[in-house]
């Protein structure tokens, strides 16, 4: 009798001296045999190499006579009813699966049964195992997809090992790369004709061409396939048929029959992928909802072809039922369902613009998934940091892969037996703070950002003074282990100390201190030693140049020689604007990143007045960000009147490089009596914003 997938919990005591499973009997000797003769022995050979290889040749292996021995029975049957069955009965232990990857995992989770009960095995690098098969259980994964873009899961030895999935290894065409693999790309009958020309920014899905160079590409890198991907073959890739990133619509005489309009190129995107999916019934071929193929189309898709939609729009937020945009969400999920039962979703997992502070984001991903699964979605593809570090990045891309693979898993429980299986010394305080840190995004709910900087952390969940103190003591722990534990931890301490950094550039976060800013910038020099971490978010975000700003700028504005700062209180005429303090708060501003300590605003403007009662020489300095890909661009005036006539400009010529920090300079006269005007005016551009750093004003002495 089938029983229901359970999670491994004997490291969780349940009642004294008792836990929730009972554990294999040991034996002196196994023996490993295929199915039957018509068996391919393939993985049993696989198993015995990894028995041998984890028992230091010691001839566990075998069948000797009156010994206890155990027989291992390794099936990969593709007429399997379910993903996975496993039984074990006396001393007859059979391991079966559907397909290869799943087959693998599977062998996996034996082995790490039996090391737990025979010392001459060793698994301690495989991560802990999620099914028990006293006596029996069989199950098929909530979703047939379960790719994760994270550094750990670009181990291939992790996706084996956890049946996972990562689009650079198990997709043909991804995202918008179709013009990387088309060769000779000259022809123009391969482009869209949009606006009474042939424009280079977008294709031609009409386009014969178009559609034999992609033949060409898949019959010379993946071949026809030699199984059906509809039902489970191994051979069968994946491709993403789409449109380039842009609105451009492809108006040709043909485009227009297949049913293009100005706005929607589902038609004629659709008919390219019906051509192709026919053509290779074997492999996969998707088309994504954004833009321009937003729209389903009229016709169902064929049985081999399916449909990627991306979740940007539901807010990384507990408690979402209720929300509109979750209500839109389910309503283009119903609208592709109409026309394909294959559909993929495109998810997210980590903060882009900060992946080195701590993001509790499970219990929120968990919660999500379970709507997935509601949904009748096929596969989810979690976008996180791709090959940058994250912060303990490792245990909770486990914990993706393993809640993508059961059907109501705790989180809670896949951390635990994560962080006791890796960090056997320092479980204890990780599991503390990490589940602390999720406790209150549970309890408050609060939304946390795709896009966001420190504050946002602070508001969302993160405590300055409790990280530090959980920083200061995992240092500590941290000196007391060694091996692997020892570099796990001090890849995530190097980490902490950007996310310290951080906290010492905004007024709620952690106490300046020049010294230990000091310490903090040498300890996260060190990130040198770790390829990985190079970058600390996925624009503009290496960690050398964040180190450099540190040292350029520092935190706080620095009185030049000669001079003698004076304050003013700056307001905001838009009746929506942010509260305009922060332009004279001591606070710098990095180009880097726009969050912290930059004064955003794309309507109104800004103003502040001062009278003198002497004369002196002024200096009035403002720091500007050029960043025309965050949509941030130069004020269309920094301008300083006296007395409401005489009016000083700053001149922002030549147009600065991108993602540069401008200070604009602007010196003048005053007497006794004048009244001074500072004003900061955004470009007037729609969905173009100004961002200011300090407007700091001098008195020469």
């Amino acid at each position: 009798m089938k029983t229901s997938v359970r999670l491994l919990l004997f490291f969780i005591v349940l009642t004294a001296g008792t836990t929730c499973m009972a554990q294999m009997r040991s034996y002196d000797h196994y023996r490993i045999l295929p199915a039957d003769d018509d068996t391919d022995p393939k993985w049993a050979e696989y198993l015995c190499l990894q028995l041998d290889r984890r028992s230091d040749r010691v001839g566990i292996l075998g069948d000797t006579p009156h010994v206890r021995t155990l027989d291992v029975v390794v099936d990969q049957n593709p007429a399997l009813q379910e993903d996975y069955a496993l039984s074990l009965r006396g001393n007859r232990l059979t391991l079966q699966a559907k397909d290869a990857s799943t087959m693998l995992w599977v062998i996996y989770q034996a082995i790490g049964w039996m090391a737990r009960d025979d010392g001459r095995i060793r698994a301690s690098d495989l991560p802990p195992a999620l099914l028990e098969p006293n006596p029996e259980v069989s199950g098929r994964f909530p979703f047939e997809y379960r790719g994760i873009y994270s550094p750990t899961n670009s181990d291939p030895d992790f996706m084996a090992v956890n049946a996972s999935h990562n689009v650079d290894y198990d997709w043909g065409l991804w995202g918008h790369n179709l013009r990387k693999v088309l060769v000779d790309t000259d022809d123009d009958s391969l482009y869209a004709y949009h606006d009474g020309y042939r424009d280079r920014r977008q294709f031609c899905f009409s386009s014969d061409l178009l559609c034999r160079r992609l033949e060409a590409y898949i019959l010379d890198n993946y071949g026809d396939g030699n199984t059906s991907a509809t039902t489970g073959g191994d051979s069968g890739s994946r491709f993403c048929i789409m449109p380039d990133d842009n609105s451009v619509v492809c108006l040709c005489d043909r485009c227009r029959r297949a049913g293009n309009t100005p706005q929607n190129a589902t038609p004629a995107v659709m008919a390219l992928l019906r051509r192709i999916a026919d053509r290779f019934p074997a492999h996969l071929f998707f088309t994504t909802s954004y833009l321009t193929t937003e729209t389903a189309p009229a016709t169902r898709m064929p049985e081999n072809a399916g449909v990627i939609i991306s979740a940007i729009d539901l807010p990384l937020q507990p408690g979402i039922s209720t929300s509109v945009s979750q209500s839109r969400f389910e309503g283009k999920i119903q609208a592709w369902s109409t026309v394909t039962d294959r559909i993929y979703v495109w998810d997210y997992m980590r903060n882009f613009d900060d992946y080195l502070t701590p993001f509790p984001v499970l219990g929120i991903l968990d919660e999500r998934l379970k709507l997935f699964r509601r949904l009748g979605i096929k596969g989810v593809f979690y976008n996180g940091s791709g090959y940058d570090y994250a912060f303990m990045d490792d245990m909770q891309t486990f914990v993706i892969a393993s809640m993508l693979k059961l059907d109501n898993p705790d989180p809670r429980v896949l951390v635990s037996a994560y962080l006791d299986r890796f960090y056997p010394l320092s479980a204890p305080l990780l599991r503390d703070y990490y589940l602390r840190l999720e406790r209150r995004v549970a309890d408050n709910r609060p939304r946390l950002e795709y896009y966001g900087g420190i504050g946002d952390a602070i508001e969302a969940y993160l405590d300055p003074g409790e990280f530090e103190d959980f920083r200061t003591k995992l240092d500590a722990v941290a000196k007391t282990t060694s091996g692997e534990e020892r570099q796990r931890l001090n890849r995530i301490l190097t980490a902490l100390n950007f996310t310290a950094l951080e906290l010492m550039r905004v007024p709620e976060g952690l106490h300046y201190d020049a010294e230990k800013s000091g310490d903090l910038l040498n300890d996260l020099e060190g990130h040198a030693a770790f390829p990985e971490m190079a970058n600390y978010k996925e624009a503009g975000g290496a960690i050398d140049a964040y180190l450099t700003y540190w040292r350029e700028y520092g935190v706080r504005s620095r009185t030049p020689e000669g001079m003698f700062p004076l304050r003013a209180q700056f307001v905001a005429t838009a009746g929506d604007a942010a509260d305009p303090s922060i332009l004279s708060d001591g606070i710098c501003g990095f180009p880097s990143d726009y969050h912290t300590a930059w004064y955003l605003f794309g309507e109104g403007e800004v103003q502040a007045e001062m009278t003198f009662d002497h004369s002196c020489e002024l200096v009035v300095a403002g720091g500007f960000l050029f960043a025309p890909k965050w949509r941030m661009g130069l004020p269309a005036e920094f301008s300083v009147t006296r007395n409401g006539r005489e009016r000083h400009h700053a001149d922002f010529r030549p147009q600065p490089e991108p993602f540069s920090k401008i200070t604009a300079r602007i010196e003048l006269r005053v007497s006794a009596g004048d009244t001074v005007r500072i004003t900061v005016k955004p470009n007037g551009t729609p969905g173009l914003r100004a961002a200011c750093d300090e407007i700091e004003i001098y008195e020469k002495k």
